[in-house]
């Protein structure tokens, strides 16, 4: 071997475990009203209220509280991981969140080694969700949590399913294609090509 070794480039899996990893290793550690709302929890209300009101307000409270988006709960859900997942959080509420951390949409859960896009994909009430949180994060589509699954396979095994599986949604989420450059060579060959037998057709003439 030489003094320098050649390491071979990193994939777009790898980059995009990478940098869910890094993401999530700058969150602090628990804190146990991180996902739930403050005002439930603090009136000892949680088990008397339904769902809707236990994500009622998020968008609100997030704004007045941005360090609230930070906190995690026992299996280290962050307030985006909910919100992504669940139905109740209005789709305002939800970007409120996401842009006020938009950095978590990279961050994994401590159980199941899930991204928001993950929990987004598993339940596809809003397919707005799944818009914003690839767009924050393109890569994520890659990302596998625990079981191997990554959120692409979720959404297209479970819309199957459900029998609403189309092609506009298989565009938005199939990952980005890793001989898009080959493709556009040939695409510009192509035109060079034609470029040519233009000019020569009208030389003749």
């Amino acid at each position: 071997m030489g003094l320098f070794s050649s390491s071979k480039p990193m994939t777009l899996e790898q980059t995009a475990e990478m940098q869910a990893n890094e993401e999530t290793n700058k969150v602090p550690g628990i804190d146990a009203i991180g996902t739930t709302h403050p005002d439930l929890v603090a009136n000892d209300r949680y088990d008397e209220v339904d769902v809707y009101e236990q994500f009622r307000g998020w968008g609100d409270y997030a704004k007045k509280n941005p360090n609230w988006l930070r906190k995690k709960d026992e299996s280290g859900f962050l307030p985006l991981h909910w919100a992504a997942g669940e139905k109740e959080v209005s789709l305002k509420d939800f970007e409120i969140i996401l842009n006020g951390y938009p950095e978590a949409a990279k961050v994994k859960t401590t159980r199941q080694g899930g991204i928001p896009l993950l929990y987004s994909a598993n339940n596809p009430h809003s397919l707005e969700k799944v818009k914003f949180l690839i767009e924050k994060f393109p890569l994520g589509v890659y990302v596998k949590d625990k079981h191997g699954d990554t959120p692409y396979e979720v959404l297209e095994k479970r819309l199957k399913k459900e029998g609403v599986y189309n092609r506009p949604m298989e565009s938005l989420l199939k990952p980005p294609d890793k001989k898009v450059g080959g493709s556009r060579k040939r695409k510009t060959r192509r035109n060079k090509k034609n470029r040519k037998s233009r000019k020569s057709r009208k030389y003749k003439k």
